[in-house]
């Protein structure tokens, strides 16, 4: 039986954050789906030279998905955009 290309992503990538680290940063990605595992959401995605990367997004209870960073540090509070 021949593997989806979901599933050699989900063998085979890297975590998006760390793209700089793998020499891949500006490279361009398509994204190819997701999977879910409980209240994780895995989101793949392939490059322009063939390699896969995920990023993980957080299904919260309020049913809210936000990202993992986010869900472990919590979200980012906007600034006014004035600084004194």
């Amino acid at each position: 039986m021949q593997k989806s290309e979901l599933q050699i992503a989900w063998e085979q990538a890297y975590s998006i954050e760390n793209m700089a680290a793998h020499e891949a940063e500006g490279r361009p990605v398509e994204y190819i789906g997701s999977e879910a595992f409980g209240h994780r959401i895995y989101d793949f995605y392939r490059d322009d030279t063939g390699d896969y990367w995920y990023q993980v997004r957080i299904l919260l209870t309020t049913g809210e998905l936000v990202t993992e960073r986010d869900a472990i540090f919590g979200q980012k509070k906007k600034r006014s955009g004035k600084r004194f």
